[in-house]
């Protein structure tokens, strides 16, 4: 799944948990109407845990 279908604008912190069947990322923000929001997003491998980190790393930032 796509973060940015939820937040288009995220905070400058989310949290990351191991689980036993993968990583669960939290992250808040700003959706598109510039309500806040967080999301949780599962993912099954480090593959595409390092795919999604990569794509908060490029969204717009709350406080910039």
């Amino acid at each position: 799944m796509s973060i940015n279908t939820k937040i288009v604008k995220v905070n400058d912190s989310y949290s990351v948990t191991m689980c036993a069947n993968g990583y669960v990322v939290e992250i808040t923000g700003r959706d598109s109407q510039e309500n806040w929001s967080t999301a949780k997003i599962i993912c099954t491998s480090m593959a595409e845990l390092i795919t999604l980190l990569g794509e908060i790393d490029s969204m717009d930032k709350e406080n910039s």
